[in-house]
């Protein structure tokens, strides 16, 4: 098979120009909210007691549509609330996919090369059994069924974790086929120049897989914050990353803003979600027999 033909100028530097416009909305889109940090409460005095929500448990089940919906558009209209003290973090991403982006060609064709020597292969193999897993669509139904088993045991972390992780999938998978049908930048394996873009054809960018995985891996290691989960999910979601890449399925470029995107809207989910989950409202105290005012916290 003949060498492919490349590109002309101009369809090389429309592409370019849609992958730099669509890198900007996935940048600056996400807000990169201090997930682990919790929700400001400001200075006001504020009481530590807890009341019960009186609430029946189908009740906050049914609530589920309308917080996707909530949180959803709250992630899409990120674009709008970018602030000074991001740009320093956001510079740096942008220079790093740029660099990526000029060198996808050889990135690839390295990764190719090296696919079957003894140092990388446990990485393609731990890649390939992870990949499944990762996949935006099909892995819906056992996170519902995992958040089912949680919920029913009562092991709440589980089911915050998996609940949490469908949310994102669903709110990144809106982002996933808009992108694939603006961007349209064709795969590793259906051409050998990286800058060829078939606007509502191609579907390397952003990746489904990489998006899912570390939004996982975030979400799973902050509802189970000890070193070994950590290192495993990032590890694992790292590991499916470079699997992407060897098997021609995604340029380097796609694989580091997809993961970049995934790992960005988990941190925003989590926050939303722990910011509902406190709710104050103004009570009367008397503290030592003295009226004053303060805040009631429902968890």
């Amino acid at each position: 098979m003949g060498a492919l033909a490349p590109a002309p100028i101009a369809n090389r530097l429309a592409g370019t120009a849609i992958f730099i416009a669509a890198l900007a909305w996935l940048l600056f889109g996400p807000a990169w909210a201090r997930a682990d940090a919790g929700p400001e409460t400001g200075d006001a005095p504020a009481t530590a007691a807890r009341t019960a929500d009186d609430r029946s448990e189908l009740d906050k089940l049914a609530d589920l549509p309308g917080i996707y919906v909530h949180d959803a558009l709250d992630v899409y209209g990120s674009p709008l609330r970018i602030g000074r003290s991001d740009l320093p973090k956001l510079g740096g991403i942008a220079a790093v996919a740029g660099l990526l982006y000029a060198f996808d060609r050889d990135i690839t064709r390295i990764f190719r090369r090296n696919r079957n020597e003894d140092f990388y292969r446990p990485i393609e193999q731990t890649g390939d059994f992870v990949e499944p897993a990762c996949h935006i669509g099909s892995n819906q139904k056992y996170l519902l069924g995992t958040f089912g088993l949680g919920y029913a045991l009562g092991m709440d972390r589980v089911a915050d974790a998996s609940i949490q992780i469908v949310e994102c999938n669903l709110i990144l998978g809106g982002i996933n086929e808009a992108a694939n049908v603006v961007v349209g930048r064709d795969r590793p394996y259906e051409t050998d120049d990286p800058y060829r873009f078939s606007i509502n054809g191609g579907s390397s960018f952003p990746s489904g897989h990489m998006v899912s995985a570390f939004a996982s891996a975030r979400i799973i290691s902050h509802h189970f914050p000890c070193w070994p989960v950590k290192i495993g999910t990032h590890a694992a979601a790292a590991m499916s990353g470079m699997q992407r890449i060897s098997s021609r399925a995604h340029w380097a470029s796609d694989v580091f803003l997809s993961a970049v995107l995934g790992y960005a809207v988990a941190g925003k989910v989590i926050r939303l979600n722990e910011e509902r989950s406190l709710r104050f409202a103004p009570v009367a105290r008397t503290p030592g027999g003295g009226a004053g005012l303060g805040l009631a916290a429902s968890f």
